[in-house]
């Protein structure tokens, strides 16, 4: 295996890893909302399990948008510098 494709892999795997974590997180919300982002969360982690361009794409939107809420003070209030700087480093990743 060439050492792009294990780069690849890596960066995949840490993807998901990123979007298990998420929807941890969104669970703990124990509501409507949480379980709705929790469940968004997880069909594009199951498009970027299966390799789907349009799952990346999707990640690269939820990303920026979980930057802008954190940024713009809507959402993340406790944990907003870790939620920019994971939705800053996964835009360009996943794109």
């Amino acid at each position: 295996m060439s050492k792009l494709m294990i780069v690849a892999r890596v960066l995949n795997w840490a993807l998901l890893l990123v979007f298990f974590v998420a929807i941890a997180g969104f669970i703990s919300f124990a509501n409507a909302y949480g379980f709705f982002l929790a469940a968004v969360t997880a069909a594009i982690a199951w498009f970027c399990y299966k390799h789907n361009r349009w799952g990346y794409f999707a990640a690269a939107a939820w990303a920026l948008a979980c930057y802008q809420l954190a940024k713009q003070g809507y959402e993340f209030q406790s944990i907003k510098r870790h939620v920019m700087m994971v939705g800053f480093i996964l835009v360009p990743q996943v794109l």
